[in-house]
């Protein structure tokens, strides 16, 4: 492409503190591709965005080219990950939301090592994440409308029994509704989609105040009721 070598050549004759980066077709349309190789959204190997890659770098002391254009690059795509990765961990329901991570890494599966500008600036990244075990229940406190309040995890191993706690930890200003009937333990089976979810239910704490009545008797002293207050 003329016009890209022609860029390059006056970068260069200038001597602007940047250097020039293209993809192998001589053309400035740099792009790093983000995967997710172990399935943590889905499907395993699944392209998740191509995220647009600059066309100028500046040169980092005590670095190479190719350094400074990974410098450049790994927070740019770290950020799209991530921005990716939450936006999918936000539309989970909260018992499956408990078994993928808070936060994701990335690793650099091509080029295999730092040495060429045009491939790091092209480069293939990757989630370098799994999603946790399965190997625990999960308690799911719903209210009355069907939504989920809050969540607990109780770990375990596959095979056992586990008790579940004598006190529930209750969403703060929820309580138990009457009438249901909860498990006092649980046995962990294998699974493969989701964790064991028990559902229990509960209402607002009742704020209504209490009105008692009562009576002041006023008595003289012949022990005669001469007066009574409500």
């Amino acid at each position: 492409n003329i016009d890209d070598i022609f860029l390059k050549d006056w970068v260069n004759e200038t001597q602007l503190p940047f250097f020039v980066v293209s993809n192998d077709n001589n053309q400035f349309k740099n792009q790093i591709r983000l995967t997710d190789p172990n399935g943590l959204m889905g499907l395993r190997g699944a392209t998740i965005a191509f995220i647009k890659m600059p066309t100028f770098y500046q040169k980092i002391d005590g670095k190479t080219e190719a350094e400074s254009v990974y410098e450049t690059a790994v927070p740019l795509v770290k950020q799209q990950a991530d921005k990716i990765y939450q936006q999918f961990r936000d539309g989970l329901e909260p018992a499956m939301k408990l078994i993928y991570p808070s936060e994701v890494t990335l690793k650099m599966d091509y080029p295999s090592s730092i040495s060429d500008p045009s491939q790091v600036a092209n480069a293939e990244f990757s989630y370098d994440s799994k999603i946790g075990t399965l190997k625990y229940v999960v308690i799911n406190y719903v209210d009355k409308t069907g939504n989920i309040v809050g969540s607990e995890a109780l770990p375990g191993t596959i095979g056992s029994t586990i008790p579940l706690p004598k006190k529930l930890s209750l969403p703060r200003g929820y309580q138990l509704v009457n009438g249901q009937n909860i498990p006092i333990s649980v046995t962990i089976e294998k699974v493969i989609s989701k964790p064991r979810i028990i559902d229990i239910y509960v209402e607002k704490e009742s704020k209504t105040p209490v009105i008692q009545t009562g009576f002041i008797n006023y008595i003289d002293p012949d022990g005669k009721v001469v007066k009574t207050d409500q």
